[in-house]
């Protein structure tokens, strides 16, 4: 342009661009499960959960996400929980075992209280916890009891 030789070569250079056209999209698929995990509550209801995920193979060029859920849950620990039993209460009075009379042999009893959850400590029988005693000397001899 300033009176100088031209420039050898091309002034433009081209490199090959959007070929793709052949590409073959791969859609996901899914792997296997994990195993589940452990159990969210031992009782009273939990969840146990696994996964999976969209690597076999994963979307390509264009292909399709895995469908359906990546997680999978199942419930676990669904027995009651067991209560506890709380601490003994203290003992009544002797009373007599003949409630016709007020001495002889008698029984002394003391319960307790089944805690969270109620009522699932174990046979009620467990609740009360019973002795004999003695409820005092009869004066009168009454021939279904023995004298002390």
């Amino acid at each position: 342009a300033d009176g100088g030789a031209d420039c050898d070569g091309n002034s433009e250079d081209y490199q090959e661009c959007g070929t793709d056209a052949c590409l073959n999209p791969v859609d996901g698929q899914w792997s296997s499960w994990s195993p589940f995990g452990a159990c969210s509550a031992s009782c009273d209801g939990g969840v146990k959960t696994r996964t999976r995920e969209c690597t076999e193979p994963a979307p390509q060029d264009g292909g399709q996400d895995c469908e359906g859920p990546s997680e999978d849950e199942k419930e676990c620990g669904t027995k009651a929980c067991k209560g506890e039993w709380q601490s003994w209460g203290s003992w009544s009075s002797c009373r007599p075992l003949d409630t016709r009379l007020q001495c002889g042999i008698g029984r002394r009893v003391r319960t307790r209280e089944c805690s969270s959850p109620a009522n699932n400590c174990g046979p009620v029988a467990d609740s009360q916890d019973k002795k004999k005693c003695f409820a005092g000397k009869c004066k009168k001899p009454y021939p279904h009891h023995r004298q002390y």
